[in-house]
Parts: structure tokens; sequence; C-alpha cells
């Protein structure tokens, strides 16, 4: 009886053995050849490292890590550790090779592997506040302009998480011009499909709570930016809005404006149902094409648009171009006409900009 026990102990160890060697022979060759020797990009130096795929080929860790354990990705860019590691920061650096990117966690020399539209670049920080953070889906952020003064009001910064221009939309520069200040708010709900939308809904707020053109004694908001590229804004609320719109480093501005009576009326001064643009090579075509589209549905004469160039020294749109470089321009509505009437010209003018730069 002995004999035989003996003789199965030694069945199973030679079994045992087989299988080792085995296992040295096919599957260490297979891990070896699993090994990824890769120089990656990281804030503009490159060094080499070996790194291995899991069978999902999603996840990657350095081999000589004791911390290889999964992270959990949030939203803001940062992750929270699901491993033992002591590590509090959490951070990540987008490094690519070969076409291929990757998040990788210094603090734990943890790699993960993304898909290109799905990495997020690190907030960075403006003279205003914190940036907001950009992923593959839209993102919104609402931020203060003037912040801590009287005259601070909300911006809408509406990111798209894909490379693309960045539109400014701006009402309220007067305060009585309702048609404006309505619009721009139902423009703060858009959705858009690349690039950044900044929308400025109410830019003069206290001249909007009285509805007044402007308060009085603190002047024409829309005579107090820069006429030169090297000009510097007149007031606290003007230099903050010319501050956002270079932090932002704009490539086109709306400032939706009404006016009280038609512009094609000989009889009026007034510049109301018009668009006055400063001129550019894209600014120009663009121009035409929103009074073409929007006077082929426009019956009676003087209510048609006029194309008008060069918005008056001093207004936002003229800085805007001449001190940013952007694309500008301010489009009038008649406040003649019924509200509902003046916002949807507004908005069909805002959808034309973002349909002719496909965000929409």
């Amino acid at each position: 009886m002995k004999k035989m026990i003996a003789k199965k102990r030694i069945s199973i160890i030679a079994c045992v053995l087989a299988l080792l060697m085995f296992s040295s022979t096919i599957i260490a060759p297979m891990e070896a050849e699993a090994a990824i020797y890769a120089n990656y990009t990281i804030s503009g130096g490159t060094y080499s490292t070996t790194s291995y795929f899991n069978s999902s080929d999603s996840v990657v860790s350095n081999p000589t890590s004791t911390d290889s354990t999964a992270t959990e990705e949030s939203q803001s860019g940062t992750t929270q550790d699901t491993s033992s590691s002591s590590s509090s920061d959490s951070s990540y650096i987008i490094v690519s090779s070969s076409g291929v990117t990757y998040q990788y966690y210094p603090e734990s020399n943890f790699y993960k592997r993304v898909n290109t539209q799905d990495t997020q670049t690190k907030p960075t920080e403006s003279d205003e506040q914190e940036q907001p953070q950009q992923t593959d889906k839209q993102s919104v952020t609402v931020k203060k302009v003037a912040s801590g003064t009287k005259y601070e009001t909300e911006l809408y910064v509406i990111e798209s998480g894909k490379p693309g221009p960045v539109v400014m939309i701006v009402g309220g520069v007067h305060g009585n011009e309702k048609a404006g200040y309505t619009a721009a708010h139902k423009v703060a709900d858009y959705n858009i499909t690349r690039g950044t939308l900044l929308v400025l809904p109410e830019a003069n707020k206290r001249a909007v709570d009285r509805n007044r053109r402007y308060v009085k004694g603190e002047g024409d908001l829309n005579r107090d930016f820069p006429t030169t590229k090297s000009g510097r804004a007149d007031g606290v609320l003007s230099r903050a809005i010319l501050k956002t719109m270079k932090n932002y480093d704009v490539d086109w501005v709306m400032d939706m404006h009404e006016g009280y009576d038609y512009s094609k009326k000989t009889t009026s001064s007034s510049v109301g149902q018009s668009i006055i643009y400063y001129p550019s090579s894209k600014m120009t075509p663009l121009a035409k094409d929103i009074v073409n589209s929007l006077n082929k549905n426009i019956s009676t004469s003087y209510k048609k648009f006029s194309l008008l160039r060069y918005p008056v020294k001093g207004s936002l749109a003229r800085s805007a171009a001449v001190a940013c470089g952007a694309n500008s321009f301010i489009f009038e509505t008649c406040s003649k006409q019924k509200l509902s009437t003046r916002v949807n010209y507004q908005l069909k003018a805002v959808n034309m900009l973002l349909d002719d730069l496909n965000m929409r």
C-alpha cells in the first residue's frame, strides 16, 4: 500500500514538473513578446520605458512598479486611486507614442491607454479663474466677469471638448434692448459640436436691471472700449470684458443690439434692422449671407436688413476686431416689432454663424 502511494506521489510531481517546463518554454516567450519598448513624449521631452499590456489592451503598467492596480478616472481630469498607494497626487500627464495616447500617473508610475477622442487636457489658469475642464463631452461653466465689483455679471463657457473656433455672443451692452439679452440667454443653453462658445447675456447687468441704455453717471458702455490695438478701455466693466476676450483669444464676436427704428427709413438715423460689421476676409461674406438669408422672408422693403460697415469707435464689436483681431459684428433688430420676432432674428443670425463654422 505504501509503495502504491509513493508511486502516485512521484507521478503527480512528474506532472507538475512537466507543466512548469511547458510554462517556461511557451508562456514566458509570450510574455516577452508582450513587452513594449517605446519612446513616450512628455511635456516636450522623451524617455524610454518597458510596459505590458493586459488582455484587454487598455491598461498599461510598468512591470517594475509595486503599484499597478487600475485607477478609476473622474470627470475632472484627476483620478480617485483605488490601489494601496499612499500617494495623494492622482493627477496624470498625457503621453503618446506611435499614434497611441496614454494617461501617465507619475506618483504611482502607472499608464492607462485611452482613445484619442477621450483624452482630457489639464485645466490651465487664466487671469480671472481656473479654466473649465475640456472633455469629449460638452461642459458648461458659469464664470463671473468683473467679479467682486458692482458690475459683476455671468459668463457662460460652453466647451465641446474638440478643437475649433472660439465664438463670443454678447447681449445687454445696452440695458433697454431686450431682444439682445433675451436671445443671448437662449444661446447659453446651446449644444455645440466643436470649439468653444462664450455667452455674456447681460454685459451691463446694472443697466438691464433698470431697463436703461446705461446707468446714469456711468456713461455708455458701448463707447468705453479701446479704439486701437494697444489702447485701454475706459471703465471697470469694459476692461473686464476686453480682458475676457483676450484671455480666450476669441475668433468671432457677435454683439446683440436693437434700434428704435428701421435703418432703411430715410427719415430716421436709427440703425435698427442691420448688420454692422468690421470688414475681413471671413466676416464680409458671412455678413452678406446673413442679410440675404433674412431678407428673403421679409416682404416690406423698409423692414429689410441693411448691411453697414465699421461699428462705431469705442464699441465692443470694433474693439474686438481692432484690439483682439476677431471677426466681429453688431446685429441690430428694430424695437418696433414684436419681441418674439426680434429674438427670432437674433437667433437666426447666431445659428448661421455657428453653422458656417460647423459648430452645430
